[in-house]
C-alpha cells in the first residue's frame, strides 16, 4: 500500500486510481473493462491494441479511410464503427447492383435499337452483296 501511495500520490482508493488513470488517457478515451474476446474483435477490425506509453493500458486505434484516427475503447464506440462499416458495405453492394441493372438495361436497349439503326442501311448492304455475288458468278473479262 505504501508503494502504491508513493507511486500514485492518491493512496489505495481504487476510484481515485481510476480517475488518475483516466486523466492520463488520450483525448476522447475512457477506461473500460473488456474481455479477451472483445480485444480480439477489436484487433480483427483493425484495432492496434498498442499499450499507452504512460499507463500500459491498451488502446485500440483504427485507421479509417478518409477519416482521422478513431480510438475504440468502449462497446458503444465499437458498435458505432461496425455499423458504419456495414453501412458502407451495404451502400457499395447497392451501387454494384444498381450499376449492373443499368448496364443490362443499356445492353437491352442497344439490342432493340440496333436493328432500327441498321434498317436504313439494308438496301445499300443488299446492293453491295448483290454486286459481289454477280462479280463472283460472272467475272469481268
Amino acid at each position: 500500500m505504501a508503494t502504491l501511495k508513493k507511486m500514485t500520490r492518491v493512496g489505495a482508493d481504487v476510484r481515485q486510481i481510476a480517475r488518475l488513470l483516466q486523466s492520463k488517457a488520450p483525448e476522447g478515451h475512457m477506461l473500460a473493462y473488456i474481455t479477451p474476446e472483445e480485444a480480439k474483435l477489436l484487433k480483427s477490425q483493425g484495432g492496434s491494441g498498442k499499450e499507452h506509453e504512460d499507463t500500459g493500458i491498451p488502446s485500440f486505434e483504427v485507421g479509417a479511410t478518409g477519416m482521422d484516427m478513431v480510438m475504440i475503447s468502449t462497446p458503444l464506440l465499437r458498435l458505432n464503427l461496425l455499423l458504419r462499416v456495414q453501412t458502407c458495405q451495404m451502400f457499395h453492394q447497392h451501387l454494384m447492383r444498381h450499376n449492373l441493372r443499368l448496364l443490362l438495361t443499356l445492353i437491352n436497349l442497344l439490342l432493340h435499337l440496333l436493328p432500327l439503326l441498321l434498317l436504313p442501311l439494308l438496301p445499300q448492304v443488299h446492293l453491295f452483296l448483290s454486286k459481289k455475288l454477280i462479280s463472283l458468278h460472272y467475272p469481268q473479262q
